[in-house]
């Protein structure tokens, strides 16, 4: 199948059937609006194979290689396309349990909105490329928003993400992957989503006061790390 988009006929259809999936968990998708001409448009003479992804990583390092093939102007924004990379790739942003139920969550997860700052990042394709994109030159690095699975990124990258100041200093995700992600294994530790005691939100809430005073994006991931209080010294070592 080439890269297709989907047009307002088939984005009201997707939206309807993410509703209906909330009442009806076992329903399935409807996969045929990414061919059918009057859903979807095609966008580049780019073969497309449907795959499943285990993590935020393997799935943003496809979709750049993907974008970049197909030449595209404007991607970040086309609503059309990341909703019909979403359904293409349901099993990986919407896997089914052991019943055959899905949870799709909000729809914002699925077709993005990226006029909306307070929501946009949540699309959990178009945040996961965006991410890779701007971090492939290092993309070690950033682990703490890619290791995740696709369809649980969790506080880390909730909190990170949020904040554009933060999200794109480098000092600040090198730090928060240094802190958080296991270099053996290349997964997130454990109590890392925890609210308290140096979990993700402490980590941002402490950076976010520290912006007042200090030039965030002038300084190492070491320098940062320093600055961090006792609280975060039981993810340093493990």
């Amino acid at each position: 199948m080439k890269l297709r988009r989907l047009n307002e006929n088939g984005l009201l259809q997707f939206a309807d059937y993410l509703n209906a999936l909330k009442e009806t968990p076992a329903l399935t998708p409807p996969r045929e609006l990414l061919a059918d001409e009057a859903t979807s448009e095609e966008v580049a003479a780019v073969e497309v194979v449907t795959q499943v992804f285990s993590s935020r990583l393997e799935v943003g390092r496809w979709l750049n290689e993907l974008i970049e093939q197909a030449n595209l102007t404007n991607p970040a924004n086309d609503k059309g396309l990341w909703a019909w990379l979403s359904l293409l790739l349901f099993d990986t942003v919407c896997p089914s349990d052991s019943r055959g139920q899905r949870k799709p969550g909000r729809i914002w997860r699925h077709i993005s909105d990226a006029n909306n700052y307070q929501v946009y990042y949540r699309h959990l394709l178009n945040g996961a490329w965006r991410i890779f994109r701007y971090y492939k030159d290092r993309v070690d690095s950033a682990l703490a928003l890619l290791c995740q699975p696709v369809d649980r990124p969790g506080d880390i990258v909730e909190q990170i993400c949020a904040n554009q100041e933060l999200v794109t200093n480098r000092a600040i995700v090198g730090a928060a992957t240094t802190l958080y992600v296991d270099p053996r294994t290349k997964r997130a530790k454990p109590g890392t989503q925890t609210k308290k005691g140096g979990g993700a939100r402490r980590f941002t809430a402490f950076f976010n006061q520290l912006d007042v005073t200090w030039d965030l994006y002038a300084m190492e991931v070491e320098d940062l790390l320093e600055k961090l209080p006792k609280e975060f010294n039981r993810f340093r070592g493990n």
